[in-house]
């Protein structure tokens, strides 16, 4: 690959790296509070298995889809469907907070990992093993401020705002980096110097890499489902309490 567009690529990569984290990390917490300032600590459980199922049916179906279309075509699309579906849900919570509550927490929890997984197989795909050393710390350094700004962005406008204020929000961080990632596939073409296609990623590895991230998300649940109840009884706001519980949980998970 050009240095030039190496370069490039290691810029657009970094920039996506750290808004994907922050919507991500932002999104648990508003996914958190909203589910538990409307149903309660009781409901978790069952909410938890459901968007556990949810994840991994879509995790496979999508992992198929990958192997013949690629992640870079079809990960920017999954962000803006999100995207749209917060925006529904943003309307629907006006009128029905507790149906929207159930929509927000299965979708942030089933898409999270999968458009993560899914960024990190774009990387994956998108640097030789040579050029993947020299910008894989700089692309993480991207996500470690994205960690960063996803625990001060949602306390700020909880602070300030409603917490459905944040689902437009997130809606917002959905685009840019979709916007991101398909501007940075237009001017590559995602075709190396000699007119070649890239060649995509094989079926298992894909399966893998969805399936290690998704893991690692149940194991999170799980830790947070342990805060959530030693939580319980305590007079303190929700939504402080799980963009703090994310925030660290997120630092740990990110790391393995």
């Amino acid at each position: 690959m050009p240095l030039w567009r190496c370069a490039r690529a290691a810029a657009a990569a970094t920039a996506a790296a750290t808004v994907i984290i922050t919507f991500q990390l932002a999104g648990k917490a508003t996914r958190d509070a909203l589910f538990l300032s409307t149903f309660g600590v009781a409901a978790l459980p069952p909410i938890v298995i459901a968007a556990a199922v949810l994840s991994a049916v879509l995790a496979i179906a999508l992992a198929r889809v990958m192997s013949r279309t690629g992640p870079a075509h079809l990960v920017p699309r999954l962000i803006g469907l999100s995207a749209t579906l917060l925006l529904a849900e943003w309307a629907l919570a006006a009128e029905a907070r507790r149906p929207a509550a159930i929509i927000v927490y299965l979708h942030l929890t089933a898409f999270g990992a999968i458009l993560v997984s899914g960024f990190w197989a774009i990387v994956n795909e998108r640097f030789d093993p040579r050029t993947a050393r020299r910008t894989v710390g700089r692309i993480a350094a991207g996500g470690s401020l994205g960690g960063l700004l996803g625990g001060v962005l949602p306390e700020r406008v909880g602070a300030a705002l409603s917490l459905t204020a944040m689902l437009p929000i997130l809606a917002g961080l959905h685009l840019v980096a979709a916007q991101i990632l398909a501007i940075d596939q237009a001017l590559d073409g995602r075709f190396d110097a000699q007119g070649l296609r890239v060649p995509a990623m094989t079926l298992p590895v894909r399966a893998h890499t969805v399936a290690q991230v998704l893991g690692f998300a149940d194991v999170e649940n799980l830790a947070c489902g342990v805060l959530v109840q030693i939580h319980a009884g305590r007079a303190r706001n929700f939504f402080e309490f799980f963009v703090e519980s994310h925030c660290c949980l997120g630092k740990y998970f990110n790391g393995l």
